[in-house]
């Protein structure tokens, strides 16, 4: 009878945690949602002063358009980042419902419930950016952030060679290697993310081309212009400048919609993260054991001291282990049972 009593009282806590997880999931897209649509309106205001001004007479007034770019660019960031959030919230939901399918007898199973959002965070921190760095390029921070973003050829190699087992970092990849298995059962098959994401991007893109058809005219003028000698230097300025920031915004559209992809199908979809969670978890435990947590005759009193070095260290070996990740979760789970 008291064992029912705990399980219920346990799944109260638990419904009650996945409802305040999924509160907070939601309530970061709807803060993206309604900031976008605030700088979309912004935007069409000041591309619409611009042209005007520039009808006027400002013949460099329409660089202006730079502006409104630019605070697309900041929007189209930070909904990569609050959808980040929100996947990353929704994939530990997806890990807790996950837990409830393994026997609930076990020391691993116990522990494992007693990780709160706090410290699997403080896990997540070194797990997610290692596991990261070690799948896609380039690593430097500069390209990562002005370019497109693809699983390392060394990584993709490894899966190309393994249809049978997919990739469970990568939805869209694993579809790819089923329907190379076996052509005839996968032949009709598809994987749907939702397009969200997908379709506000497609509306910014028009926005930013709005704006850099203003910039264009300028350009054009500029170059005019230069072509027939008048204010030579000033005008090989305004083309210089105006072509390599352009050049830049076009590197910034390509990593945003590859963050895009990732979020859709690739590490950091719910799916994904939802795995990764169980080994950040596990991860964060190990370091636990590591530091004598669990002894049961400790010669020192439990301390913090070393944890940061400790799961550093296991983050790193989760790294390695990409092909085989499940069997490093399974082998984690019976060292701790």
């Amino acid at each position: 009878m008291f064992d029912d009593i705990e399980a219920d009282h346990d799944a109260e806590l638990e419904e009650e945690k996945i409802t305040f997880l999924r509160r907070e999931a939601y309530a970061v897209r709807d803060c993206f949602t309604r900031y976008s649509v605030y700088i979309l309106v912004a935007s069409g205001a000041l591309i619409v002063a611009i042209a005007r001004f520039q009808e006027d007479g400002g013949v460099y007034i329409g660089l202006m358009g730079f502006f409104p770019t630019l605070l697309i660019f900041l929007s189209l960031t930070m909904g990569v980042h609050k959808f980040g959030t929100s996947n990353r919230i929704l994939g530990f939901e997806l890990h807790l419902q996950r837990m409830a399918h393994y026997p609930r007898h076990g020391t691993c199973h116990e522990l494992m419930k007693t990780v709160g959002w706090e410290e699997a965070m403080r896990a997540s921190r070194f797990v997610t950016p290692t596991l990261f760095a070690a799948i896609y390029w380039p690593r430097h921070p500069f390209f990562r952030r002005l370019g497109p973003l693809f699983i390392r050829p060394s990584i993709r190699k490894i899966f190309d060679g393994n249809t049978t087992k997919g990739c469970w970092f990568d939805q869209a990849l694993s579809v790819k290697l089923f329907k190379k298995e076996n052509p005839n059962l996968f032949k009709h098959i598809q994987h749907n993310a939702g397009g969200y994401l997908k379709t506000i991007i497609s509306i910014f893109t028009v926005s930013i081309l709005i704006c850099l058809i203003v910039t264009a005219i300028v350009v054009v003028n500029a170059w005019h212009h230069y072509l027939a000698k008048q204010d030579t230097m000033i005008n090989l300025s305004v083309v210089i400048f105006a072509v390599g920031l352009t050049a830049l915004m076009f590197g910034a559209w390509l990593n945003i919609y590859h963050r895009v992809k990732i979020l859709e199908s690739g590490l950091l979809s719910i799916h994904s993260s939802g795995i990764v969670w169980e080994a950040t978890v596990l991860a964060h435990l190990c370091a636990l054991k590591e530091l004598h947590f669990y002894d049961r005759n400790p010669v020192n009193p439990p301390s913090m001291h070393g944890y940061t070095k400790t799961i550093a260290k296991i983050a790193a070996e989760i790294s390695t282990k990409l092909e085989n990740i499940h069997e490093w979760i399974e082998q984690k789970r019976q060292q701790l049972n």
